[in-house]
């Protein structure tokens, strides 16, 4: 049985949304103007995944064509 279009839809949200906030919090190069402490600053990321089966997902972000980063995730599968 093959996921369906909504799930995946979801399933790649979840990813971005993820990895974005991952961004955010620990960024991976430093910028020549610093956001002051305690503020947040928008960024415009990608992503590019794969459904790897079983609640198994992988992801490369990337930040105007820049990859910054990749993530791995688990998800439980509930329902049908």
């Amino acid at each position: 049985m093959s996921p369906s279009p909504s799930s995946i839809v979801r399933l790649l949200l979840a990813l971005l949304l993820t990895a974005a906030a991952a961004l955010v919090a620990a960024p991976a190069h430093a910028s020549a103007r610093p956001a002051a402490a305690g503020r947040c600053a928008p960024i415009e990321a990608t992503g590019t995944g794969q459904d790897l089966g079983n609640g198994q997902t992988t992801a490369t972000v990337s930040v105007d064509g820049q990859v910054v980063g990749t993530t791995r995730a688990t998800f439980t599968i509930t329902g049908s």
